[in-house]
């Protein structure tokens, strides 16, 4: 089954040789059952893909080894996107819900939440709408807050919530140019991945002082 090979381990030890046969087993995964809505009549399949993606007490079914999450979850991840493909499923957006509290800010990598906004946009697929205000709507008041604030915030918390800001709109941004408009020449999508592109790119390095955005200013420090 492709959802253990998620989980399985190579037999050598090198890391990104291990996470990329994994994603690459959640993308079969996610292609071989294509918007099958799987809830209901592949249960145990969907908690499975959860339990790889929250980290959960689980072990291989092959060998009986713990699951290493960092190497399971962005395959876990895309699978269950591609699975509930255009479904609107409100059980899979609880489920993949982004953080919403301290806690889970550092509990999960920011590079698996910008995949849990692309996952989720790929289910909520008619709700995806070409507009600042739409990408704005996919971070948490918590992130918002913290990145305002970040002169207040003790260091690890602002790391925390740049990390997660930009990751957030990087995969809305992913979602809207990339994936639901990908293809169609839309002058808007490109505008507004454009603005966000010179906003980025300003934090490293002034490239358009004429820019009048009131997005955070300062998150550099905090980005590797």
């Amino acid at each position: 089954m492709l959802d253990g090979e998620i989980g399985h381990l190579s037999g050598g030890d090198n890391v990104l040789e291990r996470e990329g046969y994994a994603a690459s087993a959640g993308f079969s995964l996610g292609l071989f059952a294509l918007g099958e809505d799987a809830l209901g009549f592949m249960d145990t399949l969907v908690g499975r893909l959860c339990q790889y993606v929250h980290g959960k007490e689980i072990h291989n079914v092959m060998d009986g080894t713990p699951i290493n999450v960092d190497v399971t979850a962005p395959g876990a991840i895309i699978a269950l996107g591609l699975i509930f493909l255009k479904t609107e499923s409100e059980v899979m957006m609880s489920r993949l819900s982004i953080p919403h509290t301290h806690f889970d800010l550092q509990y999960v990598r920011p590079d698996f939440i910008m995949l849990r906004v692309i996952a989720l946009n790929l289910i909520m697929w008619s709700r995806v709408h070409l507009s600042n205000d739409w990408i704005q709507s996919q971070i948490p008041e918590i992130i918002k807050n913290g990145v305002k604030g970040l002169s207040d915030d003790d260091e690890m918390d602002a790391e925390a919530f740049v990390q997660a800001y930009v990751h957030i709109v990087a995969g809305a941004c992913i979602s809207l140019c990339n994936l639901r408009f990908s293809g169609t020449k839309n002058g808007n999508a490109q505008e507004l991945l454009y603005d966000y592109a010179i906003y980025f790119l300003n934090e490293i390095k002034a490239v358009n002082t004429a820019s009048g955005n009131n997005l955070p200013k300062g998150l550099y420090c905090y980005v590797d």
